[in-house]
């Protein structure tokens, strides 16, 4: 049995999706770097699991428009202490007219039931998609 810190990971950073010219359409990824700060190297068939929601303001509240359960794999041996940068693709909705869009996105190696600082691993990112 693995002990809590055989197997954890750390979000080193997190490029959002950019074009160089244009507007964004919903399939352009976000590259997340992980290392593997655990004591065990994890495995390239491991899953990365992510739970992804995009949220946008009205009347005040942060209202949820577009939720997606997904699965990244790991395209090779992770050792600790060794970093890797994966791709995360979804399509998302964007709000457009200069909308700020708040996007949320929880990753973790163990399948995720809610979103929440329990477990897991979370970045947020704004996008704005101008009309």
């Amino acid at each position: 049995m693995l002990a809590y810190s055989d197997k954890q990971l750390s979000i080193v950073s997190v490029q959002n999706p950019a074009l160089p010219c244009g507007q964004l359409k919903g399939d352009e990824p976000f590259y997340i770097t992980f290392e593997n700060t655990g004591i065990t190297p994890i495995k390239a068939y491991e899953v990365l699991n992510y739970k992804l929601r995009a949220m946008a303001s009205a009347l005040g509240r942060l209202i949820v428009f577009y939720t997606n359960d997904g699965k990244i794999y790991f395209p090779k041996d992770l050792a600790p202490g060794e970093k890797v940068t994966l791709e995360l693709r979804d399509k998302i909705p964007y709000q457009t007219g200069g909308a700020v869009n708040y996007i949320e996105v929880k990753t973790d190696l163990k399948p995720i039931t809610e979103f929440g600082q329990k477990d897991g691993y979370t970045f947020t990112a704004q996008i704005v998609v101008p009309s």
